[in-house]
């Protein structure tokens, strides 16, 4: 993937969540306020993820690896 592809990549799956989670905003109870919606976020955006299915994999493990040299 080039710099560009990164950048549309990372647009399109952003706007995917906000999207769904907007169109759901009904369902959202009237309580909830930044906790939970925080969660609710990254809830959305974990059961996006293929790596977190197996942590023990060797790319997961390289992808950690490149998080924390890289400072990401």
């Amino acid at each position: 993937m080039n710099k560009k592809d990164k950048v549309r990549f990372i647009k399109d799956l952003c706007n995917s969540v906000k999207n769904e989670l907007i169109s759901k905003i009904d369902k959202i109870p009237e309580n909830w306020d930044g906790y939970e919606l925080r969660e609710l976020i990254a809830q959305k955006f974990r059961s996006e993820s293929y790596l977190m299915n197996d942590k023990r994999s060797k790319r997961y493990r390289d992808f950690e690896n490149d998080v924390i040299v890289q400072n990401l």
